[in-house]
């Protein structure tokens, strides 16, 4: 039986707090393009003058970037930067390998 090894485990959360740090710093960027100005990650985008149209360029805008597509309601459901790199890191981690 092996033991888990502690060091690997903490190097596997590092790299997902590295990657959800990247993913956010690149849904900042796409946003900025939308908005006009760089929104925290976790202010409400419709705070941050996100309108429908908006919302609509800047889930066009992502689901082009990460080749995926994205659900019509994902802004609403997920109103923060946070929440959306959330939301599409479980994503990534539940698409099969095939």
């Amino acid at each position: 039986m092996t033991k888990p090894n502690p060091s690997s485990a903490s190097a596997s959360v590092e790299s997902r707090t590295h990657s959800r740090d990247s993913l956010i710093q690149e849904l900042t960027a796409i946003t900025a393009t939308i908005i006009g100005s760089a929104v925290t990650a976790d202010a409400p985008l419709m705070s941050a003058g996100l309108d429908s149209i908006a919302t609509t360029e800047l889930s066009a805008l992502m689901s082009e970037r990460f080749n995926t597509e994205l659900p019509q309601t994902l802004l609403f459901d997920h109103p923060s930067l946070k929440s959306v790199a959330d939301f599409l890191l479980l994503e990534r981690e539940s698409v099969p390998i095939i």
